[in-house]
């Protein structure tokens, strides 16, 4: 689901990477002005979307138009709308993550640490893949 099609405009949306974006004017257009930083977890109000269709050969797709809740920042900026989730999402998310946390410090078998290769440089090679008959 995307977050600027189950959020209203003057609704709130919740960055979920961290990201800097330049200022926009009304038309969208980046205007001159010192990039502004946005991190995880914080709250930005939605205004409207646009499509983006450049590069050509890889298009940015849909921009989330929003400003920082911030009211010392008056300024309206856009990022892709990937960027984003909805409240409730966000509250979805920071609970899953908690209680995965959680179970891996109880030493929950179902989360695993990923494999260390052990193979010492002075151990002979794995046998590469046979090719299909």
């Amino acid at each position: 689901m995307s977050a600027i099609t189950e959020t209203e405009p003057g609704g709130e949306m919740v960055c979920i990477l961290d990201f800097s974006a330049q200022p926009r004017d009304p038309d969208n257009q980046p205007i001159a002005g010192e990039r502004r930083h946005f991190h995880i977890g914080e709250r930005v109000r939605y205004r409207s979307s646009f499509f983006k269709s450049t590069p050509k050969d890889n298009p940015t797709g849909y921009m989330a138009v929003f400003e920082p809740v911030d009211r010392h920042d008056m300024k309206r900026y856009a990022a892709a709308q990937s960027y984003f989730v909805t409240l409730e999402c966000w509250e979805e998310l920071k609970k899953h993550f908690a209680s995965a946390a959680a179970r891996k410090k109880q030493g929950d078998p179902v989360i695993q640490e990923p494999e260390v290769d052990t193979q010492s440089p002075s151990s002979p090679p794995a046998e590469p893949a046979r090719p299909f008959p």
